[in-house]
């Protein structure tokens, strides 16, 4: 016996990766258009609910941290502002796994939940176990070890390649205890030049204040680096004079040309153009080769990391399904609801509020 579904988020895999990968013959495929910011935990949990950022509520992989250098991500459910097919599941009387899937750790809709594994082979082994065992209709597993390599050692690394490879065996032995089985990738770093502390110049601009010792004591605004991205958060968003200083900054950083901004959004922008909204005031967009961080001094860049995600617009992302569900058929230009809107509906679930539909080019019925 098998599991109903099996949704796996690739994390870190491009599609041109796929050719040196043995996958499911003839698998359905379709392209699909990253949400913004394209990161781990915008996109995993839009792949489970359905709807965009601006609605779920998760704009980033850690949550507003002000002051802080390196805030832990999101792990915590009740960040997640949606309904998610496990919850929709549970209700449906429908049983479900979850392995090293972001903000799930504390559902208690979930039968079978294991939201941090050490590594993608235990994460690998448990899910396994479980699919073998007392087996779930729907089961959700990231698997992340392609995208720490991309992002350590560089998109083209041979330690990137070895985590490819790495990745075949895993699939290997997960793929045929599912019945339906999609393969998603949509987060896939690019690989960076060189890291800008915005924070700093916030400080030379009098809008964070350091303590006598160097470290962050107050703030007017506030940087928080999603690699790719950054969003800016005012600590009185209703503080017009604030607002005009800090957007008037980031317009001129933008323009010198040295700070690696590509665009500066502001927050009705973002909602506009990419489905962005949350409590910041203003989305800073690299140029593609810049990532952010959240040192309040220049001194304290560094490119310990080769690559980086969380782009805001752009991109591309792929789908891969197999099974008796699907068909050996192709669509363009999918969105991750519509992935999300298709779990659902091969589980006869219907998310709501969701901007996806189920992908009907690729389905049997």
């Amino acid at each position: 016996m098998t599991t109903k579904v099996l949704l796996i988020a690739l994390a870190g895999l491009a599609e041109r990766d796929l050719s040196r990968l043995v996958l499911p013959t003839d698998p359905a495929k379709v392209s699909l258009q990253p949400i913004s910011p394209a990161s781990v935990c915008p996109t995993l949990t839009s792949l489970v609910t359905g709807v965009y950022p601006e609605r779920h509520g998760v704009v980033s992989d850690a949550p507003c941290s002000v002051g802080i250098v390196s805030p832990l991500p999101h792990r915590l459910k009740n960040a997640n502002r949606a309904k998610t097919i496990f919850s929709l599941a549970h209700a449906a009387g429908l049983k479900t796994a979850s392995v090293n899937w972001p903000l799930t750790e504390g559902d208690a809709d979930i039968d079978f939940l294991l939201p941090n594994c050490n590594g993608d082979e235990t994460a690998v082994n448990q899910l396994a176990t479980i699919l073998a065992g007392d087996v779930p209709d729907f089961a959700a597993l990231q698997l992340h070890g392609v995208l720490d390599a991309k992002l350590q050692y560089g998109v083209d690394s041979p330690e990137a390649d070895a985590a490819v490879k790495m990745l075949q065996a895993q699939l290997s032995a997960l793929l045929p205890l599912a019945e339906n089985v999609l393969l998603v990738g949509a987060v896939s770093p690019q690989t960076i030049t060189r890291k800008v502390s915005l924070n700093a110049e916030f400080v030379r601009r009098d809008l964070i204040s350091l303590d006598e010792n160097g470290c962050f004591a107050d703030y007017k605004a506030w940087c928080q680096s999603n690699g790719l991205s950054s969003f800016v958060y005012l600590k009185n968003p209703s503080n017009m004079g604030v607002h005009d200083q800090t957007e008037a900054l980031l317009d001129s950083l933008q323009k010198n040309g040295s700070f690696g901004i590509g665009e500066v959004l502001t927050r009705e922008d973002a909602a506009l153009k990419h489905h962005l909204y949350g409590s910041f005031s203003f989305v800073v967009c690299s140029d593609g080769e810049t990532a952010f961080d959240n040192e309040v001094t220049a001194s304290a860049k560094n490119l310990a990391e080769k690559a980086s995600c969380g782009a805001v617009g752009g991109g591309e992302g792929f789908l891969l399904a197999a099974g008796p569900a699907f068909l050996s058929a192709g669509a363009a230009e999918k969105t991750i609801p519509d992935v999300a809107a298709t779990c659902a509906s091969l589980l006869g679930l219907k998310l709501p509020m969701t901007k996806g539909k189920p992908i009907a080019e690729i389905l049997k019925s």
